[in-house]
C-alpha cells in the first residue's frame, strides 16, 4: 500500500529549496522590446449602465458599437437566440440587465474591477501576451472581452476573442457567493472564485483552446502530458506567479501534493493507470473536484495534470535546445515520460 505524507505544512527552508529546485531559466527571457497593446472591450459596464427602461434601441445600439463582441456576448454568453431580431433581443437583454440578483453581482463586481481598477489585470495579461507573442511570433492576440454571464461561462477563448466572466472572480468567501447553491456551485468551485486566479485562468483558458488540436485522448498519460504542456506553457507566460497559483491551488494543497509527488507517481504506476482508457478514471485525474480519486481526501483534484507538469519540466530540462512550439507539437509523450523521475 503506498502510504503518503500527511504532513500539510513544510519548514520555510524545505520551500525555499523546493522552489529553487523548480525555477527554470529556460523560461528567463527579455521581452522589454516587445511592444503589444491588449484591446479591452467592456461589456458589462456597456450592458449595466445602459438604461433600458428609457431606451428602446439600446440593444441596437450596442450591437452598432461593438458589432460581433456584442452579438458573442447576448448570443453565445447569455444563451439568447441568434434568430431574435431587435425588437426580442431589446426585451432579453433589458431583463438580464434589469434582474435585480444581476444587478447585486454587477455591483460587487464594479467594486473590484470597475474603470481603472481593473488596470493591474490588465497589465500582467498585457505581459504575458508579450511572451506568448515571444514564443509565438506570428500567433494573434485576442482582444479581451469583459462580461458579466449570469455563471454560464468562465471563460470563454476563441480565435479572436478571450472573454472572462467576472463574477466568477468576486471573492469566495463574498456574501453573494456563499449565498449560491452547493449543489450547482460545490465548495471546491467556490473556492477558486478569487482574484488571484482570474489572469491565471484565463490565460490557461486560451492556451487549451489555441493548443487544442494538439490534444491526444489515447490514455490517462496523453492527457497527462497535454495538460502538463499547458502548466509549461502558462509558466512561461506567468513566470513570476508561484506554483500553487498556476495549478489553482491554496498554499496547503500545493505543500500536500508536492510533498506527496512520488506516492502519487507510485500510486499510478502499481495500479497501471498510466495507459489508462476508461474517460471516467481519466477525468478523475485530470478534472476539477474536491480531491483526486484514489489519493486520500485531503488531497487536491487534477494530480495527473500536477504529475503531467513535473514530466513536462524534466523533459524540457534534459531538451533545452527544444522550443515551445516543437514542444506544442511533440506527439510522444513516452519521450516525455521516460525523461520523468519523480521527486523524493
Amino acid at each position: 500500500m503506498v502510504k503518503f505524507n500527511s504532513i500539510l505544512y513544510l519548514s520555510l527552508s524545505f520551500l525555499i529549496l523546493f522552489m529553487n529546485s523548480c525555477s527554470s531559466d529556460l523560461l528567463d527571457v527579455d521581452v522589454s522590446e516587445i511592444e503589444l497593446k491588449l484591446n479591452v472591450i467592456r461589456l458589462d459596464e456597456a450592458v449595466f449602465s445602459e438604461n433600458w427602461n428609457d431606451n428602446p434601441f439600446a440593444s441596437k445600439q450596442l450591437k452598432q458599437k461593438y458589432k460581433g463582441y456584442y452579438d458573442f456576448y447576448s448570443q453565445f454568453i447569455l444563451n439568447n437566440p441568434s434568430t431574435a431580431n431587435d425588437s426580442l433581443m431589446q426585451i432579453y437583454m433589458s431583463r438580464f440587465a434589469n434582474d435585480p440578483t444581476m444587478r447585486q453581482f454587477y455591483n460587487a463586481v464594479s467594486l473590484l474591477y470597475g474603470g481603472d481598477k481593473f488596470d493591474p489585470y490588465a497589465s500582467e495579461l498585457t505581459s504575458a501576451f508579450k511572451y506568448f507573442s515571444y514564443y509565438f511570433p506570428h500567433e494573434e492576440i485576442p482582444t479581451l472581452t469583459l462580461y458579466q454571464s449570469g455563471f454560464n461561462y468562465k471563460i470563454v477563448p476563441n480565435d479572436t476573442i478571450l472573454g472572462i466572466g467576472l463574477e466568477w472572480y468576486i471573492g469566495s468567501d463574498h456574501e453573494l457567493i456563499r449565498k449560491l447553491s452547493n449543489q450547482a456551485f460545490p465548495e471546491f468551485e467556490k473556492d477558486k472564485m478569487q482574484s488571484k486566479f482570474l489572469v491565471v485562468d484565463a490565460v490557461k483558458g486560451f492556451l487549451k483552446v489555441k493548443f487544442q488540436d494538439f490534444e491526444q485522448t489515447d490514455n490517462l498519460l496523453s492527457e497527462m502530458v497535454f495538460y502538463g504542456k499547458i502548466l509549461y506553457l502558462t509558466d512561461a507566460l506567468l513566470h513570476h506567479r508561484s506554483d500553487a497559483d498556476k495549478m489553482d491551488y491554496n498554499e496547503q494543497e500545493w505543500e500536500w501534493i508536492s510533498s506527496n509527488e512520488r506516492q502519487i507517481w507510485t500510486y499510478l504506476a502499481e495500479n497501471d493507470l498510466l495507459f489508462e482508457k476508461n474517460l471516467r478514471i481519466i477525468s478523475q485525474w485530470v478534472n476539477d473536484g474536491p480531491f483526486t480519486t484514489g489519493l486520500p481526501q485531503e488531497s487536491p483534484s487534477r494530480a495527473g495534470i500536477f504529475i503531467g507538469w513535473k514530466m513536462v519540466k524534466q523533459y524540457m530540462e534534459k531538451h533545452p535546445e527544444t522550443t515551445l512550439q516543437q514542444l506544442v507539437k511533440l506527439s510522444d509523450y513516452n519521450k516525455i515520460l521516460s525523461s520523468y523521475k519523480p521527486g523524493k
